[in-house]
């Protein structure tokens, strides 16, 4: 076994590659977590600096390594709790998970205790970098944190505020962190049933939708999602819920809709009939051998947009698929 000062001196040389170690960490966690509809506020990742290192082992009287989990240090800040188990689930997924070293905090509370919420998922070593980061990547845990930005902030607070000042902070100051762990667990409750109700109302829209027709219904962001569910139900769902957009892209792709023209669910309907778009849907499913009913709603609006203004099409960077791009040039070279 290496001794501890021994090797806190070797982790202090060696942070540089440490931290381009973390940086390989995060381009995996981002790939493992893009384009699902997990209302991530935020990801970071870090690797421990060597001081705060030094001090952790001192105090939890660490003599070996393998105890720390955290010396590098992932963060998936998300924007409710109701998203957190759904992070942890697709990380758990697509890395291998240590769950005896993993906790969930929010499970620890119990039925009758509030304060720090989070889960806490340790990936073991990994494959993958070159060189010093592979090396590194093999020997080391990452530990994820998955939690709320209003857990996050609590906690953020919390341990600059109570937890660095200890047992000198005043009863009744300590107790006050506690009662507002409790009141953002009520917010975070709301601000989830909020969702949940926005996402009813959108159902609701696309059903009057299907009923109706609304030709004349103005396109926002709820009406988008709403018209998307009710005429593209084979696209594949790229939002909360199963919806076919990311609220973001949904209010994106609305305002691109309407510099090209296309202010109401008639007009949107009438674009999705013209015969270019009906090419360019069918040359891209073509190119990546799929239904062009499945197309996903970004590439749907994206050739509507292709026909009506190439220049803005070439500048949308969420455009920028080389099978699109090639289907609505093959497109252009017909005519």
């Amino acid at each position: 076994m290496v001794d501890v000062e021994t090797w806190l001196q070797s982790y202090s040389s060696s942070f540089d590659a440490y931290r381009r170690a973390a940086k390989h960490v995060e381009e995996r966690v981002r790939e493992a977590l893009e384009g699902r509809a997990l209302g991530i506020h935020s990801i970071s990742v870090r690797a421990k600096d060597p001081d705060s290192l030094a001090e952790k082992v001192h105090q939890k009287g660490y003599k070996d390594s393998n105890e720390v989990t955290d010396l590098i240090g992932v963060r998936v800040i998300t924007l409710t709790e109701a998203t957190v188990e759904s992070v942890a689930s697709r990380l758990s997924s697509m890395f291998r998970i240590d769950a005896g070293r993993s906790a969930d905090k929010t499970a620890e509370l119990g039925d009758r205790a509030v304060g720090y919420r989070s889960k806490h998922l340790i990936l073991s070593p990994m494959r993958g970098g070159l060189g010093e980061v592979a090396e590194i990547l093999k020997g080391t845990f990452v530990e994820v944190q998955v939690r709320s930005i209003l857990s996050h902030a609590w906690a953020e607070l919390e341990h600059s505020l109570r937890y660095k000042f200890g047992s000198a902070l005043r009863e009744d100051l300590s107790r006050r962190f506690t009662l507002v762990a409790g009141t953002l667990e009520l917010v975070d409750r709301e601000f989830s049933s909020i969702e949940e109700e926005i996402q009813d109302q959108i159902r609701a829209t696309a059903d009057q939708i299907r009923a109706h027709g609304c030709d004349e219904l103005e396109i926002t962001t709820m009406s988008l999602l709403a018209c998307l569910a009710a005429i593209r139900e084979g696209a594949a769902p790229l939002g909360p819920a199963g919806l076919k957009l990311a609220y973001e892209d949904a209010f994106r792709m609305g305002r691109l809709l309407e510099r090209v023209g296309i202010s109401t669910i008639g007009q949107l309907r009438a674009a999705l009939s013209d015969n270019d778009v009906g090419d360019v849907l069918r040359g891209y499913a073509e190119l990546t051998d799929s239904d062009p009913d499945q197309c996903s709603a970004i590439v749907v609006i994206a050739s509507i947009v292709a026909m009506r203004d190439e220049s803005l099409f070439e500048s949308v960077r969420a455009f920028q698929d080389q099978h699109l791009r090639t289907s609505v040039l093959n497109r252009a070279c017909e005519e």
